[in-house]
């Protein structure tokens, strides 16, 4: 958080110098902890050196990063992390390894069950594919991650035509004010329900 918002305020410079540091006594550690953080500083020093216009050096920071996540079996990372490498390659125009890497993130978000994340990576995966020319795909992959009532949708007979449905927004969930919907139920973790 400290280090997007430092980005975010032009301090990109001061940002890399003090996530390497802290990186490379990481690196250094012998506690399993402390190196269990290293991909989640290179996510953050990926995130920098990006700031800076550094596209190769937040490229490399996170698939090394990315290497190091799939050993450690931390989903979640591993789909920000292969969303962010799609990015980097799309703007490379290395189409294919952008899907790849969008496939990639899809996967691991599906795994770490994070419907947000997911959204994510199918706009990735949509966007990658339309680069490449195929607009079937792309446009399937973006209707499901644009789709208001998210994967699952409960019916259950009622009066009134009330169901229950999972949500791309799962952000609103954080909110005490819930009157979002047209008249549904949003439900967190429909696809545990």
């Amino acid at each position: 958080v400290w280090s997007r918002a430092e980005v975010a305020r032009g301090r990109a410079h001061s940002v890399v110098d003090s996530l390497t540091e802290q990186l490379d006594a990481l690196e250094a550690a012998d506690d399993e902890a402390a190196r269990a953080q290293i991909p989640l500083m290179k996510l953050a020093l990926g995130e920098a050196k990006l700031g800076l216009g550094d596209e190769a050096a937040a490229l490399q920071a996170w698939e090394s990063a990315a290497a190091a996540v799939a050993a450690l079996g931390d989903p979640a990372l591993l789909a920000d992390l292969a969303i962010r490498i799609s990015g980097v390659r799309r703007g490379e125009g290395d189409g294919e390894a952008a899907v790849e890497s969008a496939r990639r993130a899809l996967g691991a978000a599906r795994m770490a069950r994070d419907l947000v994340r997911e959204a994510e990576a199918l706009r990735a995966l949509a966007v990658a594919q339309r680069d490449i020319g195929d607009m079937d795909d792309a446009e399937a992959q973006l209707g499901e991650a644009l789709n208001a009532l998210g994967r699952v949708k409960l019916i259950f007979p009622n009066p009134h035509s009330v169901y229950l449905h999972d949500t791309p927004d799962q952000d609103l969930f954080e909110h005490t004010r819930r009157d979002f919907s047209s008249g549904c139920i949003r439900v967190r973790g429909a696809l545990d329900l």
